[in-house]
C-alpha cells in the first residue's frame, strides 16, 4: 500500500470516535485532522498522491470511509461537506456493541469499537472493492513505468534525445520541435546537451543534459558538478539533468547547497513526466469510479 498508509476500512473507527460527542455536523476538514491524528498519519503520508495525481491517498481512503459509513446510516451528511453521528451508531458505541459495515456483497466487517480486540475479514482478492481498484491501477502504474525506462534502455542514443523533445514540448517548453532539435543533442559543448528558450526573447534559459544509465548505475555526483559549472560558463541560472537511472545521494545534497536552480530527474520521475503526458504511451482502455453526489440529494 502506498507510504504504508491505513486502508479505508481502517478509517471506520477513528471516524465514529470523532463524531461520538459531536452534537452537531462536522467539516470534513475537522475530521480529516483528527483522522490523521488517531492514524498517527505522518506529514509524508498525508501528501502521497494517487497514481492518478488527483487526490491523495489519505483523501481517497476518508472519502471511501465516510461513504461506507453513510450508506450503513451510522452517519449522516447535510451535502456540504460535512458530517454527524447518527442515533443508531451513537447508541450501539455507547453500549459497546460491534458494529457491522457492509463494504463489498455478501461481506461484513464487524468492528468492536473501543476494543483492542477488534477483528475483521480480510477482503478476497475476488473482492472488487474501493482499495482493491486503486491498488490495482497502482500496480498497472508502476509495471508500466518499468516497461517503459526497459524500451528506453533498448533503443540507441539519438531515440533518448528525440524522447526528450517530445517530452519538453509536451510540457509546454519551446515552440517548435525543430527549434528544440536544433539546440539538443549537440555533446561535448562543455556538459551542455542543449537550451530551451523560456520566453521569445530569450531572456530566461534553461540549460538540459541527458544521461542514458542502465539500470543499478547512478550518475554520480562529480557529473552533476561539472553540469552546475557548465551553466556557469554560460551565465545561466536553470539546467534540468535527465537520466534513465538514479542519482546519488551526494548529487542530491550537491544541489541543494549550490545557488543555481537544477532540478534532477531520474528515471522514475522520468518514466512519470512520460506518462502524464502521454509520451511513448496511449491509453488503452478507461474507466470511471463513482460515488452518490450527496450534494445533489440535500
Amino acid at each position: 500500500m502506498a507510504a504504508d498508509i491505513p486502508d479505508y476500512q481502517d478509517f471506520f473507527d477513528p471516524i465514529l470516535k470523532t463524531l461520538q460527542f459531536e452534537e452537531g455536523f462536522v467539516y470534513i476538514d475537522e475530521i480529516n485532522e483528527c483522522v490523521s491524528e488517531l492514524l498517527k498519519i505522518s506529514s509524508y503520508q498525508l501528501n502521497v498522491s494517487l497514481p492518478s495525481g488527483r487526490q491523495t491517498v489519505f483523501e481517497n481512503h476518508l472519502q471511501w470511509a465516510l461513504s461506507y459509513l453513510v450508506q450503513a446510516h451510522l452517519i449522516d451528511t447535510d451535502g456540504a461537506s460535512a458530517y454527524r453521528i447518527t442515533q443508531v451508531a451513537t447508541k450501539q458505541l455507547d453500549a459497546n456493541r460491534p458494529i457491522k459495515i457492509e463494504v463489498a456483497p455478501a461481506t461484513e466487517i464487524e468492528m468492536p469499537i473501543f476494543n483492542n480486540s477488534s477483528h475483521r475479514s480480510t477482503p478476497s482478492k475476488q473482492q472488487t472493492t474501493p482499495e482493491n481498484i486503486s491498488l490495482e491501477f497502482e500496480q498497472l502504474f508502476e509495471d508500466l513505468k518499468h516497461d517503459l525506462l526497459h524500451k528506453i534502455q533498448c533503443k540507441e542514443p539519438a531515440f533518448f534525445e528525440n524522447l526528450i523533445i517530445d517530452l519538453l514540448l509536451a510540457m509546454g517548453y519551446g515552440s517548435r520541435r525543430r527549434d528544440l532539435a536544433a539546440h539538443l543533442g549537440k555533446t561535448g559543448d562543455g556538459g551542455i546537451d542543449g537550451a530551451i528558450n523560456q520566453d521569445q526573447l530569450g531572456l530566461d534559459v534553461v540549460y538540459i543534459q541527458a544521461k542514458r544509465y542502465q539500470q543499478g548505475s547512478s550518475v554520480p555526483v562529480s557529473a552533476v558538478r561539472d553540469f552546475a559549472g557548465a551553466i556557469e560558463a554560460h551565465k545561466a541560472n536553470k539546467g534540468v539533468l535527465v537520466t534513465t537511472s538514479t542519482f546519488t545521494k551526494s548529487a542530491r545534497v550537491f544541489i541543494n547547497k549550490i545557488s543555481k536552480r537544477i532540478v534532477l530527474i531520474d528515471g522514475d520521475r522520468l518514466s512519470e513526466l512520460l506518462i502524464r503526458n502521454n509520451i511513448g504511451v496511449k491509453i488503452r482502455e478507461t474507466y470511471e469510479v463513482k460515488r452518490i453526489d450527496e450534494d445533489y440529494f440535500s
